[in-house]
């Protein structure tokens, strides 16, 4: 049997609940460390913008059957105890959703949502504000490979950032579908942290690197027009929570600077954007390009006393 047969009937078993404690240990192990097996798991599951389970067929037709919504979410064991309170992030490209087990009241839930280092070159980068969840957008930008000055963050890929036309910065942005991830109980609270890798192409300059995270009650294909044109400033009309964090470099400073950022997540948030801006503090210095690497973000759910301080 091909290799990809074999792994195909792996997804199946686990799907299907015939999988046994192995089998589930090797998914976990290839959806970790195979980008091709990950692509290959979300096509299996023809994912639109998260998993999707439908509900099974009635037996037999009855007058008295009502119509089950889709159920987004699916919460299914992974492996026996070992796997109590884990969450595991199924990547496609970036995007990770996660299928968890049950969880005690006291315990403090962290799925994985994101996780960027841009090493697939098939990955989706337009030259605008993106449309949907499954794109990048913002300035011009390319992946790239490491070069001689420069090592990438994470893997051996980054992403290269111009800045504007009208700008001294760059802007990078990201949509997450939020209508798709497990709401808080109550006594908790949903947040979601954001962390990030910036790089100069051409160091000896003051930088300037921004994260900016907001959630809207609007669905994404809405998001672009109450972010475009906006400034950050008067950005509080049109969001539910807003958080930014930045940093002015020196201009002496080596290596990858990692800046980061959390954002409440409401139960009425249906979109977050996540916006990531590079460029030199002096308007007046010449552009050049800037490296964005290692981009993650956790959706996070505490009880409400167990909450990082901000």
């Amino acid at each position: 049997m091909k290799q990809k047969d074999t792994q195909f009937e792996l997804i199946r078993r686990c799907l299907d609940n015939e999988a046994t404690d192995d089998d589930f240990i090797e998914l976990e192990t290839l959806l970790r460390e195979d980008a091709g097996f990950r692509r290959d798991y979300v096509r299996y599951l023809n994912v639109d913008s998260g998993l999707r389970v439908l509900p099974k067929e009635p037996e037999a037709e009855s007058s008295n059957v009502v119509s089950q919504p889709l159920q987004f979410w699916q919460w299914r064991p992974l492996v026996t105890s070992a796997a109590a309170g884990v969450a595991l992030g199924l990547f496609c490209a970036s995007v990770a959703w996660a299928i968890v087990v049950p969880r005690d009241a006291s315990e403090r839930l962290i799925l994985p949502v994101l996780s960027e280092s841009f090493e697939e070159p098939a990955t989706t980068i337009i030259d605008r504000f993106p449309t949907s969840t499954e794109a990048w957008g913002g300035d011009r930008s390319r992946i790239v490979g490491d070069v001689a000055e420069h090592q990438a963050a994470d893997g051996n890929a980054m992403l290269s950032l111009e800045s504007g036309k009208d700008s001294n910065l760059g802007y990078l942005q990201r949509i997450i579908d939020v209508s798709v991830l497990p709401l808080a109980r109550e006594g908790e609270m949903r947040t979601l942290d954001v962390v990030a890798s910036f790089l100069a192409d051409q160091p000896g300059e003051q930088e300037r690197y921004t994260l900016r995270i907001a959630t809207f009650k609007e669905s994404p294909s809405e998001i672009g027009d109450l972010w475009e044109g906006v400034a950050w400033r008067d950005m509080d009309g049109n969001t539910l929570t807003m958080a930014k964090s930045a940093l002015s470099t020196p201009g002496t400073e080596e290596g990858w600077q990692t800046i980061s950022a959390v954002v409440d997540v409401p139960e009425s948030a249906r979109s977050l954007v996540i916006s990531l801006a590079a460029g030199r503090l002096n308007v007046e210095a010449p552009k050049t390009p800037h490296y964005i690497d290692d981009v993650r973000a956790n959706l996070v759910i505490a009880p409400l006393s167990k909450r990082k301080p901000k």
